[in-house]
């Protein structure tokens, strides 16, 4: 769905960072509705963002992704995936995410895992819970 609409949309330099990505943003086919947000001109030389809402069968996520044509070629890819829990942050950091040491704070509320150096989940307690926002950038093989 992703990369039709992209097609669709005009964008051609950025189209082989949608194929090698669509299926791990937008989850199983069936499960998503699909936003553009493009420049109303010049789409394929512009970055793009997307917005996908995931039905999944215990939780509905939230995917922000962005597409972002390089002077090195290719694309920069950066997205968000949010997710909100029923429990505290410090239970879905240990029993969600495997995460088994203390969890470190970026300001005064928000924790932050550092998976890899451009992969990290931020964990946000909420009302009834935690809201977890995974980021990542992904750049194109050199």
């Amino acid at each position: 769905m992703l990369e039709t609409l992209a097609v669709r949309a005009g964008v051609k330099t950025c189209l082989r960072a949608v194929r090698d990505h669509a299926a791990a943003l937008s989850g199983p086919p069936g499960t998503q509705a699909v936003v553009l947000m493009m420049h109303p001109v010049s789409p394929d030389t512009s970055a793009f963002g997307v917005s996908i809402e995931r039905a999944e069968p215990n939780r509905v996520r939230l995917l922000s992704a962005t597409f972002a044509p390089t002077v090195r070629g290719g694309c920069d890819v950066s997205y968000d995936m949010v997710d909100t829990w029923g429990k505290s942050c410090e239970d879905v950091a240990r029993q969600d995410l495997r995460y088994t040491q203390p969890l470190p704070v970026i300001g005064r509320n928000v924790f932050v895992l550092p998976v890899g150096p451009t992969n990290h989940v931020y964990l946000m307690p909420a009302p009834g819970g935690c809201v977890t926002i995974g980021k990542e950038l992904m750049f194109p093989p050199q």
